[in-house]
């Protein structure tokens, strides 16, 4: 998670409190069903502001889930030997 997705997640935390009581930023980050509820919960009962910062971590979150589950990147074989010749020709 990079600096700016964990500050906004931190952000989000705080302010749903008033509505969800205590979150775990963990499970808020990983679990797909706990962030579910939780964000259900925020959009039935938030306001504007914190519906706003809703969307926009869902959006980065989401984002995050799709990168490291994409078919693209898994199972890619790594030609350490290309790394190693190109490095020893620069």
């Amino acid at each position: 998670m990079n600096h700016d997705t964990l500050n906004m997640l931190v952000k989000f935390i705080c302010s749903a409190r008033k509505i969800t009581g205590p979150l775990q930023a963990n499970r808020l980050a990983t679990d797909e069903v706990y962030r579910t509820e939780v964000f259900n919960k925020i959009e039935a009962e938030g306001d504007g502001q914190l519906h706003e910062m809703l969307v926009a971590l869902r959006d980065k979150l989401e984002l995050k889930e799709t990168i490291a589950s994409s078919s693209t990147y898994k199972n890619v074989p790594i030609d350490f030997d290309y790394y190693k010749n190109n490095a020893h020709s620069q």
